[in-house]
């Protein structure tokens, strides 16, 4: 027989353990009433559809930096991440291009120019413009924010390394002290011997005088170059160089 302060001890347990109970019970009485107030379904409905997320995201063009005051470095008017964004659209359309040459091969320089920013108006919304003028002409291809140009590309079909040159020349003499990133985009239409043609635009670039390094991409046909301004010694333009091979014959 248990003695008398076993029966104390175990009374004692059992009056605590029915406590403990009656309050959690209390708890999650509560917690049921405030979910009905709320409307907030605690349990998955029987049979009901799963419900799948949809990420939507809007991409805007980030916004550029006021003038530098006196005695400060400009900074670029577009970061790398935006800068990256913007070059895959290019890259992706490029090859789409490349997957499909009897399409593309028969359009000319402002019709490839022109699918490519329609492309990239699918993802800007609308902020990016064609025969925009900027400065010296009218760039290809410009996304900008206020007025201000965050990006500045040149798109040409391949006619040669000589024309290399003159299509960089062209194209910095569109950007403003803003801009730090630019790219230019070729389109080989007519040369078969393809294989020849990356060595030979890369090697016109960085013969350029205003050349001043080069940072592998690990693509063929993509080359990304650190350059100088023609009208400013310190100030640095970084340009991506796209070639892409859209030759078809019959």
């Amino acid at each position: 027989m248990a003695s008398r302060p076993s029966q104390q001890y175990n009374q004692q347990i059992e009056s605590a353990i029915r406590g403990a109970v009656a309050q959690r019970r209390q708890r999650l009485k509560q917690h049921s009433g405030l979910a009905a107030i709320m409307n907030i379904p605690l349990q998955e409905k029987a049979g009901a559809p799963p419900i799948r997320r949809i990420p939507i995201q809007i991409r805007k063009p980030p916004p550029l930096p006021v003038a530098p005051k006196s005695g400060l470095q400009p900074e670029p008017g577009i970061d790398t991440a935006d800068y990256e964004k913007i070059l895959n659209v290019i890259r992706h359309e490029g090859r789409t291009f490349e997957t499909t040459p009897r399409t593309y091969a028969k359009l000319d320089e402002e019709e490839l120019r022109d699918v490519v920013l329609a492309h990239l108006n699918g993802h800007f919304q609308g902020a990016a413009a064609g025969e925009a003028f900027r400065r010296k002409g009218k760039t290809d291809i410009r996304i900008e924010d206020k007025e201000r140009s965050a990006f500045v590309a040149e798109c040409k079909v391949w006619s040669g390394a000589g024309e290399v040159k003159k299509a960089l020349e062209q194209m910095l003499g569109y950007l403003t002290w803003r801009d730090s990133k630019a790219s230019l985009v070729f389109f080989n239409k007519h040369v078969a011997g393809f294989s020849e043609l990356p060595e030979r635009l890369r090697s016109a670039i960085a013969d350029h005088p205003y050349f001043l390094s080069e940072t592998k991409t690990g693509s063929l046909g993509e080359y990304r170059f650190l350059m100088r301004s023609a009208e400013d010694e310190g100030r640095r333009v970084t340009v991506h160089v796209f070639l892409f091979n859209i030759y078809w014959k019959e």
